[in-house]
């Protein structure tokens, strides 16, 4: 039945609750039209292993990807969906923290101490998402430089300025509050029209790096996790990754 295909093989991959929301929006538009069908066929639905939590759909994520951003905007979802940092470890970034020459960032993450040190190399489109936002940067610090040309400059990679009357003011976004979501999250989701976290963006980059056939060992360490069993709460394994698991196996018995 042309439902099921819909369910089963042209919406394969996604969350259930991604499916269960976009089958609920085609049994409106047919219930409006008086086809019941949807809502006679009692549809059964998998559950993820996280059900509480959500990931973005492929879709949603080619349209991230291709949205056309301020170097703030893009910088910020980049290293979020693209390399898997915590929003914490976005704002943490230094100037000397960005290996451009070796393809890496040194990211301080959570921990005792001041938190965790590890190295995550650039991900899709990251190194263009640095160089991108360096420019602005660097005209950021020029034009305050021509009021403070003495001051020191934040060492901070992500810097903001504003204006405190006549005077010009820069410097790093803080970890406490909710500056970097006001300054990029927020405005990006009004522009996309669906809505996501900091965290989201984490996940789904688990998830989609998964699905590309990334051992998860390697998933793992990229995401700074303690333990794989965290990363496999990342992943979100749901029925549809378990049937295809499940092809697989078929697949090989039936060939010994």
């Amino acid at each position: 039945m042309l439902i099921l295909y819909i369910r089963d093989e042209l919406w394969q991959g996604q969350a259930v609750s991604t499916k269960k929301w976009k089958m609920h929006i085609l049994d409106r538009f047919l219930r409006y039209y008086g086809n019941f069908v949807i809502t006679n066929m009692h549809l059964p639905w998998g559950q993820d292993i996280r059900p509480n939590v959500d990931w973005l759909s492929q879709e949603q994520l080619k349209v991230l990807r291709d949205l056309p951003m301020s170097p703030l905007e893009r910088i910020v979802i980049n290293l979020e969906l693209f390399c898997g940092l915590r929003n914490v470890e976005v704002i943490r970034l230094r100037m000397k923290d960005i290996r451009m020459s070796e393809g890496y960032l040194e990211v301080r993450g959570k921990g005792r101490g001041g938190g965790k040190w590890r190295s995550v190399p650039m991900g899709y489109g990251t190194e263009e998402a640095i160089e991108q936002w360096l420019k602005e940067r660097n005209r950021i610090i020029s034009e305050y430089r021509k009021f403070h040309p003495e001051d020191e400059i934040p060492e901070a990679l992500l810097i903001w300025k504003r204006y405190d009357g006549h005077k010009m003011v820069i410097n790093g976004y803080s970890e406490r509050g909710h500056s970097l979501d006001r300054a990029v999250i927020i405005p990006v989701r009004r522009s996309v029209g669906f809505d996501f976290s900091n965290h989201t963006l984490r996940r789904t980059f688990g998830r989609e790096t998964f699905h590309a056939g990334v051992e998860i060992e390697t998933i793992s360490k990229i995401l700074g996790h303690e333990s794989i069993d965290m990363t496999l709460k990342y992943l979100g394994l749901n029925m549809d990754d378990m049937k295809k698991g499940m092809n697989k196996a078929k697949y090989f018995f039936g060939n010994l």
